[in-house]
């Protein structure tokens, strides 16, 4: 098998390197065009004509998204079942700062991925199946947790993607569970000056959610996050608001602990509401999203294959913390989603200079790297039927530890 591996991983490398020219283009006109979530007409439009002339059938829109797609190309030798490698494709870009996150190279390095294990499986005579599935809305909604829910990547033995950072790459990071709630606080209005004695001043109940939720914090673990905005305050200074709202991000690095963590900001509302005479009722903006499930052994393979194979050094302890809807697949199938490193420099997320760092040529080494990563990992879970069932073991007993 290893034989195998080495002679198709060589062959996935050079399909890669012979195309990055390319693919590199497609990620920078990505860029230039950015689109926000759901709104990704045009970027899901060129992804899938990518995918198309290199052989893949592709159907799109998909599963009631408009800008969602599902890439397949299949390989049969025998009657054996094939195994099935899934590589993601996310593409929606953030107001005002445009790709700021660095979607563009997501696609673009997914699918020069699929590209060159489409290559190998022919060169090999060798049975699978490789699909692309465009996933839009990351940056809002988290449209992965109802297509997981769905069933949409039930069928594959791995599913995997990349996406850029700075400072060093890494295959595993803190990801958090996360719930996303809007509180609406009903009050009474009154003229602010004659009579504010009649009103019931909904602001001063978020107000006083707001205070108590900062005041959570000390009594919550070090990992939880919690933190959000006001989306409505009041229509004018003479009134007093009879209407008030805000969206918060609740986090914590385990969905069981974080729906503890949600009861006791639940109360927070309840008591803002009473101590203020305002009623409050909250409602989910998106989907909510779980924790990335660990899976050590796809890691470790991966963490071999980017330092001993490929030459790029793998951060084991990164200090990354965030959410991301991949967490709902990793629950149902073994999920890796590599960190490739786009800068030396250490840069914030969801900036211009993002933008900047995740373009270019600058972009295509690092491109490169994470699409040979992710091809040879393909390869591996292709060709190696122990190391498929091990990874599955994991992942039920991890599961079966966090239940």
């Amino acid at each position: 098998m290893m034989e195998l591996y080495g002679k198709l991983g060589g062959k996935t490398d050079a399909w890669i390197e012979g195309h990055l020219a390319e693919y590199g283009r497609l990620s920078d006109q990505i860029a230039t065009h950015p689109e926000l979530s759901n709104q990704e007409y045009e970027t899901s439009a060129a992804l899938c004509r990518a995918l198309e002339s290199i052989g893949f059938s592709v159907e799109h829109p998909y599963a009631g998204y408009a800008t969602g797609f599902n890439a397949r190309y299949e390989h049969i030798v025998g009657s054996s079942r094939p195994v099935v490698i899934g590589l993601l494709a996310q593409y929606d870009a953030l107001p005002e700062v445009g790709h700021g996150c660095g979607h563009n190279m997501c696609g673009p390095m997914s699918i020069l991925a699929a590209g060159a294990l489409k290559d190998a499986l022919e060169a090999g005579n060798t049975s699978g199946v490789v699909r692309v599935i465009g996933t839009p809305a990351e940056e809002t909604t988290g449209e992965k947790v109802p297509m997981a829910a769905a069933g949409l990547f039930d069928d594959c033995s791995f599913v995997m993607m990349a996406h850029p950072t700075t400072v060093s790459s890494f295959v595993w990071f803190n990801s958090l569970a996360a719930d996303p709630y809007e509180f609406t606080f009903t009050g009474k209005a009154a003229h602010a000056a004659a009579a504010p004695w009649d009103g019931a001043n909904a602001l001063n109940g978020l107000q006083l959610f707001y205070h108590a939720v900062d005041m959570l914090r000390q009594h919550v673990r070090p990992e939880v996050r919690l933190h959000g905005i006001v989306m409505e305050g009041g229509s004018a200074p003479n009134i007093v608001p009879s209407r008030a709202s805000a969206h918060f991000l609740l986090r914590a690095p385990w969905r069981n602990y974080l729906n503890v963590v949600k009861e006791q900001v639940f109360n927070c509302a309840r008591g803002a509401a009473l101590a203020t005479g305002t009623t409050v009722e909250w409602k989910m903006f998106g989907n909510p999203m779980d924790n990335m499930l660990r899976n050590t052994i796809a890691e470790n393979t991966l963490t071999h294959i980017l330092q001993d194979e490929l030459a790029e050094p793998v951060n084991s302890h990164p200090t990354l913390t965030g959410s991301t809807d991949m967490g709902a697949i990793s629950w149902r199938v073994p999920t890796i989603e590599l960190q490739i490193k786009v800068s030396d420099k250490e840069i914030p997320p969801h900036t211009v200079e993002f933008a900047q760092a995740a373009r270019g040529p600058g972009a295509l080494k690092p491109m490169a790297k994470a699409a040979k990563g992710l091809a040879r990992m393909g390869l591996r879970v292709l060709l190696d039927e122990p190391f498929r069932r091990t990874v599955h073991e994991e992942l039920d007993q991890r599961k079966k530890n966090l239940l």
